[in-house]
């Protein structure tokens, strides 16, 4: 489940010391053609500019260490992309276009890394996107997690999967649970679903409804904490970038 925590500077209003960058606009188009979920692109300093003059970018922390990642989101024209730090270099990895962010989690030393985003246009979409680092980010691939065969039916109803916990344990095994929120002849109900997963989150097995659960999960991963994104990430990144 997404979290927000509002800490450091107001970075949307400061660029450099000025208010330079509150106009900048994205390229257009903002999600590329060519783009795939987990292959490194180069930042465009434009997409930059935009996504932080609109308030759409954001980090991540854990423990209190910032994560070496920067996330932007915009679901019209756009979707979900992850700049992401390694050997002082950044590249750009596109998640999902027309995505939002449902949650983050990482191991206290980001040597494992899950971003979990959604559909968002219109109405929810019908699986998770999955981003996955492991090794401080060395590597990077995406998967998905498809929602419960028995939402929607016989009938479109704005059903969608909650993500409500995540883990996985040393030895790779794991979990994921969610919600489904259902109303049917005026009665209102939530659904619990487990999947589980033998191989860091690759691939996971289908949806298994099981009882309200609210015990959390055991495992190597912690909730990643939204803030706003630091000046020390910014200048790196934009700095890297050709003007």
């Amino acid at each position: 489940m997404r979290q927000l925590l509002v800490i450091g500077v107001a970075v949307a209003t400061w660029v450099g010391g000025s208010l330079a960058w509150a106009a900048a606009t994205l390229p257009e188009p903002a999600w590329q053609a060519d783009w795939s979920c987990g292959q490194a692109v180069t930042p465009d300093r434009k997409l930059v500019q935009g996504l932080l003059g609109a308030g759409e970018l954001h980090g991540y922390v854990v423990n209190g260490v910032t994560l070496p990642v920067l996330v932007g989101e915009r679901m019209e024209g756009m979707g979900t992309v992850v700049f992401i730090q390694r050997a002082g270099q950044w590249q750009l990895y596109p998640v999902a276009e027309g995505h939002r962010v449902e949650g983050a989690y990482s191991t206290p030393a980001y040597d494992r890394f899950m971003l979990f985003s959604m559909w968002g246009i219109e109405g929810p979409g019908s699986e998770y996107t999955v981003l996955c680092g492991k090794g401080q980010f060395a590597g990077v691939d995406c998967t998905s997690v498809t929602f419960p065969a028995d939402l929607n039916q016989p009938a479109w109803a704005n059903e969608y999967l909650v993500l409500e916990d995540f883990n996985i344990g040393k030895d790779g095994s794991g979990a994921l649970i969610g919600s489904v929120y259902r109303e049917r002849d005026g009665n209102e109900t939530k659904d619990w679903y487990r999947y589980t997963t033998n191989d860091w989150g690759k691939t996971w097995g289908r949806a298994v409804q099981v009882d309200d659960t609210s015990k959390a999960l055991a495992g190597m991963f912690q909730p990643a904490i939204e803030v706003k994104p630091s000046r020390e990430l910014l200048d790196s990144l934009l700095g890297s970038l050709p003007k």
